[in-house]
């Protein structure tokens, strides 16, 4: 990939947010993808069209913050310059200083995630996720997720929506366990895009059954146990 810095003054632009913590930027006239270290948010490809809680939310924030804006960039060692997938792996600062990563997590739009190795900013990042939890801020709140992002969007049908001029008493619905929150059109994924086995293997199983195969290259000894 050939992007070795820790800190770069020069500043970058955003040209493009795939979702919540995955986006395209602008460096020495080449578009890269970068994967923000340390955050997991809510997952926004399903081919059949439904996202994680949050997902839609979270994408919308990072949007919002970074899209056209020119931003600062900060690698971490113990983490490697690129992925799996030569995505590069980075922090991304604000114009005020503000650690965009953390921003996340702290506002309750990600979930606090190590990948195998300890990251810079690990302690900072777990107080904003307890942060976060204790004053049910996005994902945490009682009425959206309560930190479950492996649940479905909460979403109201039109055959379901109250009809009644005053207050809408409807309980929302429960969030609704699923299998399928992955994408298996192409290669997407790699192990650490998901936050737990659990996520991985629902994918692994979802898109074998789909496609017949392990699309994603996350079952690597071929034992149908997905990111060991």
């Amino acid at each position: 990939m050939g992007v070795h810095f820790e800190t770069e003054a020069q500043g970058y632009a955003v040209t493009n947010v795939v979702d919540g913590d995955t986006i395209d930027v602008s460096i020495n006239g080449e578009i890269m993808r970068l994967r923000l270290i340390g955050v997991d948010t809510p997952e926004t490809k399903d081919p059949r069209k439904s996202i994680q809680c949050f997902g839609s939310e979270a994408s919308a924030f990072t949007t919002a913050t970074l899209l056209n804006q020119t931003v600062t960039l900060e690698a971490d060692n113990s983490q490697g310059d690129v992925d799996k997938y030569d995505r590069l792996l980075r922090y991304v600062i604000l114009s005020d200083g503000t650690n965009f990563n953390e921003l996340l997590i702290r506002d309750g739009y990600a979930h606090e995630y190590t990948y195998d190795t300890a990251y810079k900013y690990q302690t900072e990042f777990k107080a904003a996720q307890v942060d976060a939890e204790i004053n049910k801020r996005g994902l945490w709140a009682d009425d959206t997720c309560a930190g479950d992002t492996t649940s479905e969007a909460i979403t109201t049908s039109d055959d379901t929506a109250s009809t009644d001029s005053g207050t809408d008493t409807q309980e929302p619905a429960p969030a609704v366990t699923t299998t399928a929150v992955c994408d298996c059109s192409g290669d997407e994924y790699n192990c650490d895009d998901f936050s737990s086995h659990s996520s991985a293997q629902a994918c692994y199983d979802y898109c074998l059954e789909q496609t017949g195969k392990d699309i994603h290259r996350l079952d690597r000894n071929n034992d149908k146990s997905a990111c060991e």
